[in-house]
């Protein structure tokens, strides 16, 4: 178990809970909210998400390869911020970032296939921390619940929510 590596020594305050009828703060990080495999199969379901019940930000953590990429112009109008992060990021910056951005519940959509969003997960920055599919490695960071499918099983995580059909929107 790696927490001590990169705890900053900053307690967790978790943000008050959203008023009724006010949208929970939702946050993505990752370094492939672009025409990447996973930008593509999260922008349709960023895309779907009710905005009465969800107030979604992004924080990309990778330039897209095109200034002019079309999954990024998406991410931008589904969402009610999309913050870049250029290379150099570093992790205190990262937390830093995403702490002010007081998530209600943190949303790590590859676990494993870059360092920063898997360091990162090892803190507690948001209530409610989920991971996706695909990259089932959360079983020492602290990720809340590993959200698959039932076509796709647990993956040996404790906390898996395992949603019906394919759950997958690939554009």
């Amino acid at each position: 178990s790696y927490p001590h590596l990169v705890d900053d020594g900053v307690e967790f305050v978790p943000p008050a809970e959203p008023a009724e009828g006010d949208a929970a703060e939702l946050v993505i990080v990752s370094s492939f909210l672009y025409s990447h495999s996973v930008g593509r199969l999260l922008v349709g379901l960023i895309e779907r998400l009710p905005k009465s019940k969800f107030s979604t930000r992004c924080v990309s953590l990778s330039p897209p390869p095109s200034s002019s990429d079309p999954i990024v112009a998406r991410f931008e109008v589904a969402c009610s911020s999309y913050t870049a992060l250029g290379p150099g990021t570093t992790l205190a910056s990262l937390k830093s970032t995403v702490r002010s951005l007081r998530p209600h519940v943190l949303l790590y959509p590859e676990l494993g296939m870059s360092p920063l969003p898997l360091l990162l997960s090892y803190s507690r920055l948001a209530p409610l921390q989920l991971c996706f599919w695909g990259h089932p490695i959360p079983q020492h960071t602290d990720i809340d619940y590993f959200i698959s499918s039932e076509l796709y099983g647990p993956w040996g995580h404790s906390q898996a929510v395992l949603l019906p059909g394919l759950n997958v929107l690939f554009d």
